[in-house]
């Protein structure tokens, strides 16, 4: 449940909570009845009969995500730059430019050429 900022009390100086919305609930299986004891560690098991295996498509997804991480990446760059710092500035940079050149490259098809 989200509580909307104008209903949440106060903070004192001394509060350093800070309260989040549940976004999560998650089952976990029974913990294991066994005697506190200092040298027990609990772990989670695996289902009876699972063995995991390699998965066989690994270097694929690998490649794959490589290169579509530096294609986005360079895309994100490029838009910087052109927004001179700013990735929102550079969006609005190349929109108002590729509708400019779509502008310029129409009147030169439909006109006699010459701007």
């Amino acid at each position: 449940m989200y509580v909307p900022f104008l209903d949440l009390p106060l903070p004192d100086e001394n509060d350093r909570v800070v309260q989040k919305p549940i976004v999560a609930l998650l089952l976990l299986p029974p913990a294991p009845i066994v005697p506190p004891s200092g040298d027990y560690i609990p772990m989670l098991s695996l289902p009876l009969g699972f063995t995991p295996g390699p998965d066989p498509f690994a270097g694929i997804k690998k490649y794959t995500g490589r290169v579509l991480d530096r294609i986005i990446g360079i895309v994100w760059w490029l838009l910087v730059v052109v927004g001179v710092g700013h990735a929102a500035v550079g969006i609005g940079n190349f929109i108002l430019g590729f509708g400019a050149w779509t502008w310029w490259k129409s009147r030169q098809v439909n006109g006699s050429g010459n701007v």
